[in-house]
């Protein structure tokens, strides 16, 4: 081999090997990338978050079979789509929240000027503070809201810095004021989870629930609840008479479920619960159920001062999680076997 051979296979190998480490660096990146944005995602807390980590997991472990080029394109653009797909779903629940941080808004600015009003030594910077707060209520996205707010942070606590040092009572009605939105905020938070008409938990908190013990592989078992002849109430009585009678049945049904399990209205006459145990002990609680639950309920109805009473009962279906199934699964084998219930036309015993 000449030496200009020898050199350039050097140079060859050289430039093959910086090549090598660029893209080991750049997957590097990727993979780190992908698996932080799921993170993240999923401190959001609802299915859909929980189900981008899984999936940005997934494509992340894509990588240790050293794909070429072409491949690593394709991960990337399937990954940008899932991004965009939760995005979108973000963005609706943004705009769901956006109109109550608003109007939060807008009484701290109404309360910021109160204030200022007070303590004229501070007037000047609050009235510019409460024209920044309303401007930012005037967003239509809950990011730039967001975004306006933590411009305001050291302005805000200049400001209540220097009341502290000029009035401490005008500093006490509005820590008093902050309570109060904090407060309308949890409040708010929690109606975001409960149905409104039995005050059990919703649909979204169940599912959330689920895929929190999936995700942690806890064992657990799915209960479905389908009330037995309930649309003839609706039909004959009414659909106040109706709504008495899902208050009565969630509330009874709420009285024999331990505190550690989640009960709640999967929709329209349909209830679930989330028990953390295996089948042989959810049993026992569908046991306690028909013993205590079904049964006669005096019902309230229009012209009739004296209420009639009704025979409640329902069909029960019941399916402890495997690991590898999803909510999806799990959910539709308990709903197989309470319809299966419900055809046969028996309770468990």
């Amino acid at each position: 081999m000449s030496v200009r051979t020898y050199a350039t296979s050097q140079n060859s190998r050289a430039y093959e090997d910086r090549h090598s480490q660029d893209m080991a660096t750049v997957i590097g990146c990727i993979r780190t990338t992908m698996l932080v944005v799921g993170r993240c995602a999923a401190q959001i807390g609802t299915p859909y978050s929980m189900d981008l980590e899984q999936r940005l997991q997934g494509l992340e472990k894509r990588f240790s079979f050293k794909p070429s080029a072409s491949e690593i394109k394709r991960i990337a653009l399937q990954a940008d789509s899932f991004i965009e797909q939760w995005g979108g779903r973000v963005a609706e629940d943004s705009r769901a929240k956006t109109d109550d941080i608003k109007s939060l808004l807008l009484t701290l600015a109404d309360t910021v000027q109160l204030v200022g009003n007070y303590d004229h030594a501070c007037t000047g910077q609050l009235e510019d503070l409460s024209r920044s707060l309303a401007s930012a209520a005037a967003l239509d996205d809950v990011s730039q809201i967001k975004t306006s707010l933590a411009r305001n942070i050291a302005q805000i606590k200049s400001s209540v810095g220097q009341m502290r040092r000029n009035s401490q009572d005008i500093v006490m009605q509005l820590k008093q004021q902050i309570s109060a939105y904090e407060q309308k905020l949890e409040f708010a938070e929690a109606i975001a989870f409960k149905d409104q008409l039995t005050g059990l938990a919703n649909r979204c908190r169940i599912e959330q629930q689920i895929q929190w013990n999936i995700q942690h592989e806890l064992t657990f078992c799915i209960v479905m609840f389908d009330l037995n002849h309930f649309k003839p109430v609706n039909d004959e009585f009414g659909h106040s008479a109706g709504d008495n009678v899902l208050k009565q049945f969630s509330s009874n049904l709420q009285a024999v479920t331990r505190a550690g399990d989640l009960l709640g209205r999967w929709g329209g006459d349909e209830f679930i619960a989330v028990t953390m145990c295996k089948e042989s002990e959810g049993r026992s609680y569908i046991e306690r159920v028909n013993n205590t639950v079904f049964g006669k309920y005096r019902v309230p109805i229009e012209n009739n001062q004296f209420g009639i009473d009704l025979q409640v009962s329902a069909s029960i279906g019941i399916a402890e999680w495997s690991p590898g199934e999803t909510i999806d699964q799990v959910v539709a084998k308990a709903d197989a076997n309470m319809y299966e219930n419900k055809k046969s036309n028996r309770r468990y015993r």
